[in-house]
């Protein structure tokens, strides 16, 4: 995790006031902004598990609440996010296959990039035309939601009462 620092330069501003002429003056403040948005091309800012639960009768597992991820972007023109249609302990073990459906309940949303591109597919989420001019950064928020579907053969490698996870990989691209 990268630490956002944020510095700022304040200038000194010397007023003098003169009794002979009322007249209007100038006195600005000027500062640099910094690495406010940070120096990578695609950085995480919020990371948010999200919760789901098995239906035995459709083998199932459906979201009950949706996972977060939101990015800021620089010189990156697309992002992507794809899951491996695994199902996993919390150890990381794949132990099932799995199909993951994302529709209806996934949105994408993106600030700073007003002809931003979004697509919504069964199989995957997708930002796009996000690159700005300068040095800008473009925020773009996932929220992964969905369901995951088991053959019945599948259903024989869980066990009861254990927690699972389904993997979801985000990936920026030029």
């Amino acid at each position: 995790m990268k630490t956002l620092v944020i510095s700022a330069i304040i200038a000194s501003v010397t007023a003098t006031a003169s009794f002979a002429n009322n007249g209007s003056g100038t006195a600005t403040w000027g500062g640099d902004s910094g690495t406010v948005h940070g120096s990578g091309n695609c950085q995480f800012k919020t990371n948010q598990a999200g919760t789901m639960s098995y239906d035995d009768d459709t083998m199932t597992w459906n979201t009950t609440s949706n996972a977060v991820v939101v990015l800021k972007v620089r010189n990156t023109n697309n992002v992507k996010v794809e899951s491996d249609n695994k199902l996993r302990t919390t150890n990381n073990t794949a132990v099932a296959d799995v199909v993951v459906n994302y529709l209806p309940q996934s949105t994408i949303s993106v600030k700073g990039k007003n002809d931003a591109t979004t697509n919504r597919n069964s199989n995957s989420l997708t930002a796009g035309n996000l690159k700005k001019n300068g040095n800008g950064v473009t925020k773009v928020t996932f929220s992964i939601g969905g369901k995951a579907t088991m053959t019945e053969d599948e259903t024989l490698n869980i066990n009861d009462d254990t927690d699972y996870k389904i993997n979801h990989t985000v990936t920026c691209m030029q």
